[in-house]
């Protein structure tokens, strides 16, 4: 088992982990004594202990080296060494994590302190190749936003849907799977709009831990059982998503579907007292449509109907 699984089953292996961190920070001391030593001119004492830290000559040993590098010895990192431990277990032996490693530090700026997106490009596709989850994932993220490659959310579909075809895949990379396919099905995004399709990627991202879209994930649900034309639409639960939501998080397009579904699954009465607190809600989170519905009862009592009878008004509220 590799220093990486380990890392993402450390519950079940702590006294693993340690002992493993143990030895290579112990042959780490001595290789960078040999490199002090080796700078100020001191060869034959370099030599000696160049030999006795036993340099990596596998992926997994250039790999874990890397970790242990940019974790840090004695409170100190060597973010430098640690990339080229990482780069020689990718490049070299075609290591898997390592090339998920540095997928994450150029993507994320870590190695030069700004983003390097054709760099995480290259290491993304290697990683994919070997059959990573979150190779796959991130490749689709670079398409998606256009970000190195042009954007194509063919592509990016393609890869978001075969990271759960992938042997590794690690921690939460599934729940950003399943919300970033949600948000395309819904939104048309490398296919045709589907609600269905849609309802059923944000029900699996429900089923994951450590969720981290909650509010936007609802506000979708509730927007989908308002939307649809078929067995889905269900104005009760649209309206008990966006209650869930602005639970969450405050917004004024959930503030503005909970006024208006407070009157059609009343009386229908315009002059709703609840209808009418959310929509100032809304107003005052800079809602445009909230206001004018404030303003003229004729206006307000449109949305309500065609809310009821799933007429095409709903875009014409919808910033996302």
């Amino acid at each position: 088992m590799t220093y990486g699984r380990w890392r993402e089953q450390m519950y079940d292996y702590k006294e693993e982990l340690r002992k493993i961190e143990e030895e290579i920070t112990n042959q780490l001391e001595l290789f960078l004594k040999a490199e002090e030593y080796y700078k100020n001119g001191e060869f034959k004492e370099s030599a000696e202990l160049y030999r006795q830290s036993a340099f990596p000559v596998t992926g997994e040993d250039c790999y874990n080296w890397g970790v242990v590098l940019n974790k840090g010895i004695n409170g100190i990192q060597y973010p430098e060494l640690a990339i080229k431990y990482f780069k020689q277990a990718a490049d070299k032996y075609d290591y898997m994590s390592a090339q998920r490693v540095l997928t994450d530090f150029y993507y994320f700026g870590k190695v030069s302190g700004t983003p390097d997106y054709e760099q995480a490009y290259y290491y993304a596709k290697q990683a994919a190749k070997n059959s990573d989850g979150y190779g796959k994932y991130m490749v689709g993220l670079l398409y998606y936003n256009g970000e190195y490659v042009e954007k194509d959310y063919n592509e990016a579909r393609k890869n978001f849907e075969n990271v759960g075809c992938c042997c590794v895949k690690t921690d939460n990379i599934m729940m950003y799977t399943y919300y970033i396919l949600g948000v395309m099905s819904y939104k048309g995004q490398g296919g045709k709009t589907n609600f269905s399709v849609a309802k059923e990627y944000f029900e699996e991202y429900l089923e994951e831990k450590d969720r981290e879209y909650d509010a936007e994930v609802y506000y979708y649900l509730g927007m989908i059982y308002l939307k649809a034309e078929n067995y889905l639409r269900d104005i009760d639960r649209s309206y008990l998503y966006f209650k869930m939501s602005e639970e969450i998080k405050e917004d004024d397009e959930n503030e503005f579907w909970i006024g208006i579904l407070s009157c059609a699954l009343g009386d229908e009465n315009v002059v709703n007292k609840e209808s009418d607190t959310w929509l100032r809600k809304a107003e005052a989170h800079g809602n445009k449509m909230a206001k004018k519905c404030l303003a003229d009862d004729n206006i307000k009592a449109k949305y309500v109907k065609e809310a009821k009878g799933n007429k095409d008004v709903f875009d014409k509220n919808s910033n996302r």
